[in-house]
């Protein structure tokens, strides 16, 4: 994305250099509501009549982050950590290397 000085509730578009997939968004950029940063994608689309629309999804800043996370194997900032039921320092076998 080039250089935009994000302003509130005002957002700037940009194709990407490489579409990931056939579904990924034709225009990404990010906006600024409420303090709070947001990412804006837009598709182009046609209607049954052959009309064009865009399609606009906005997205928590925050949200995407951790949906990145989640897909890359860790957990968000927040989440409780796992837990092994009953089992006692003794019952895990590897526990022992690394204290």
């Amino acid at each position: 994305m080039a250089d935009y000085e994000n302003k509130e509730k005002e957002a700037a578009l940009f194709a990407p250099r490489e579409r990931r997939n056939e579904n990924a968004a034709d225009f990404e950029g990010r906006m600024l509501i409420n303090g709070e940063m947001h990412w804006v994608n837009m598709w182009r689309n046609k209607t049954r009549n052959g009309d064009e629309y865009f399609k606009v999804k906005l997205k928590p800043a925050q949200a995407r982050a951790e949906q990145i996370s989640r897909q890359a194997g860790f957990e968000p900032q927040g989440a409780k950590p796992a837990t092994y039921g009953d089992l006692d320092d003794g019952e895990i076998p590897f526990l022992a290397e690394f204290r």
